[in-house]
């Protein structure tokens, strides 16, 4: 086993988290994930407090280890964050990791993960982005470069970082 600061952190027995790809990332590949000993994230944007709830004790009847969720805060989905309020307070009552991206990193969403027993995540796209997350209260804040796919926020490529 190989330990980090992330794995300390989330208790997973690897340093690995799959990113939330969208209509992919549902409860069986996330529990799978899981199992090997990583994080495995489901994706809940859009979802109802009922439907992530199904979703999310699917991946727990899949899984005793532990798994995240990813929400994408756009506007399409989310043009008022009010509306993310009942779904964050269930996911982070369910998920060990509840993960933001795709908007400004907002405290009140962190702290409401808080308050639940979750750690709060943002991925981020810029340096600007990161000190904001840190500053809102996150855990956890994920560096997105070019390389990634579907929603861009980054503008340079991750081995920048290394």
């Amino acid at each position: 086993m190989l330990k980090t600061r992330f794995t300390e952190l989330t208790g997973c027995k690897v340093p690995i988290q799959m990113a939330a790809i969208g209509s992919l990332a549902r409860p069986p590949l996330a529990a799978a994930v899981s199992n090997a000993g990583g994080l495995g994230m489901l994706q809940l944007s859009g979802f109802t407090p009922e439907q992530a709830t199904r979703s999310l004790e699917e991946v727990r009847k899949r899984t005793r280890n532990v798994f995240g969720v990813n929400f994408i805060i756009t506007e399409a989905w989310y043009p008022d964050l009010e509306e993310l309020w009942e779904v964050v307070k269930t996911a982070s009552k369910l998920a060990k990791v509840v993960e933001f991206f795709y908007r400004q990193p907002e405290s009140s969403l962190v702290d409401l993960v808080h308050k639940n027993g979750a750690l709060a995540s943002w991925q981020v796209g810029s340096n600007d982005e990161a000190e904001a997350a840190a500053k809102a209260g996150c855990d956890m804040i994920v560096a997105q470069g070019i390389e990634a796919g579907g929603h861009i926020r980054g503008k340079i490529g991750l081995l920048s970082f290394a």
